[in-house]
């Protein structure tokens, strides 16, 4: 199987979305903002560095259902649920 075919394959997306939920070398990673931003209802200011961690984030309760579940098909239409909140 080839790369091409794979990318076309909505099981291959959300198995590796799910996948990359999984523990891995770096679980923690840092963005600097380009521009005045607002998360969370906090201001970032422009040329701030954020520290956030995938694997912490995708095990939120709040945010997915049985998170510690291995789960591809969450991550199919119809099943995410963007800006969930309790």
């Amino acid at each position: 199987m080839r790369w091409r075919s794979c990318r076309r394959c909505p099981a291959a997306g959300t198995w590796s979305r799910c996948a990359s939920a999984r523990p891995r070398p770096g679980w923690i990673f840092t963005r600097t903002t380009t521009a005045d931003a607002l998360l969370g209802g906090h201001r970032i200011p422009e040329n701030t560095t954020v520290i956030y961690s995938p694997y912490i984030l995708r095990r939120r309760a709040d945010l997915f259902d049985a998170p510690d579940r291995f789960d591809p098909d969450r991550w199919l239409p119809g099943r995410v649920q963007p800006g969930r909140r309790t």
